[in-house]
């Protein structure tokens, strides 16, 4: 019988790394998913005129891949089309000025 003890240990220990290290994949996986979809379903809300909603989308796709370049304009257009010139204007324009002093080093 300990012989059968030792390999169950063996086993459930061998298990046990499996599942941490398949979980921190899944973690590590998640923000481009999340991306990819919210920018997609964003994407087609654009193009059926519920910038609204397609705002939404676009800005959860920018918290899973903060800065994107595409996510931004897309952002930019929802915001321009559903006539949110202030937002347009102030939030976009302080992320841009934020990143070009980035770049800047400044």
């Amino acid at each position: 019988m300990p012989f059968h003890s030792s390999i169950l240990r063996v086993f459930l220990l061998g298990l046990a790394i499996f599942l941490i290290a398949a979980s921190s994949y899944a973690q590590v996986a998640l923000p481009s998913e999340s991306y990819d979809l919210n920018f997609s379903k964003g994407l087609a809300d654009f193009g059926l005129g519920r910038y609204e909603s397609a705002e939404n989308l676009f800005r959860k796709a920018l918290e899973a891949k903060p800065g994107d370049p595409k996510a931004t304009f897309y952002l930019g257009q929802s915001l321009t089309r559903a006539k949110k010139y202030g937002e347009c204007l102030f939030g976009l324009g302080d992320r841009a000025l934020q990143r070009r002093s980035v770049s800047r080093g400044a």
